[in-house]
């Protein structure tokens, strides 16, 4: 299977308050590098991680450090709302993931899909545990241990 993201928006997620990160500049093999304005230069602290955990989280509902819901929303922010827009590609067909939690409590996730002419058509089933498993099985056939193995090669 062929995985490619093309875009993410993060309004509220974790050291994020809104940010967009367009994958598409930046094809195959890419370096994270992190410069922290707030502490002259020093990567740490700079969001690095939390780039990658957006993407964990946006598509399987969790962190790899296994962060409570409550504390993934940007405690600075004005308003408790988070919310991820993943746009991807898989096996050649595009999809956008939408998830997020109202007032840092109720959770939702939308799959769509969207077809050639640019109509988006609505996957997502009942609830969002079903969501989640057409997602795994139908779009990504992968589940987070296996796409933390070999997506993004962590260190595990």
């Amino acid at each position: 299977m062929r995985l490619d993201f093309k875009k993410i928006e993060v309004h509220s997620f974790m050291s994020f308050e809104d940010e967009v990160f367009d994958f598409n500049e930046h094809k195959g093999l890419t370096l994270v590098k992190g410069i922290n304005h707030d502490m002259n230069g020093d990567p740490n602290g700079a969001g690095k991680s939390t780039i990658f955990a957006s993407l964990l989280y946006t598509l399987f509902g969790e962190t790899q450090d296994k962060i409570k819901n409550e504390h993934i929303v940007n405690r600075y922010a004005s308003d408790k709302d988070m919310r991820l827009v993943l746009q991807f590609s898989a096996d050649g067909e595009d999809y956008k993931v939408i998830r997020g939690l109202v007032k840092g409590r109720s959770s939702y996730l939308n799959l769509l899909k969207t077809n050639k002419d640019g109509k988006e058509t609505d996957l997502t089933k009942s609830s969002i545990s079903e969501t989640q498993e057409y997602l795994e099985a139908e779009v990504l056939h992968c589940d987070i241990s296996i796409f933390l193995r070999t997506i993004l090669l962590t260190a595990d």
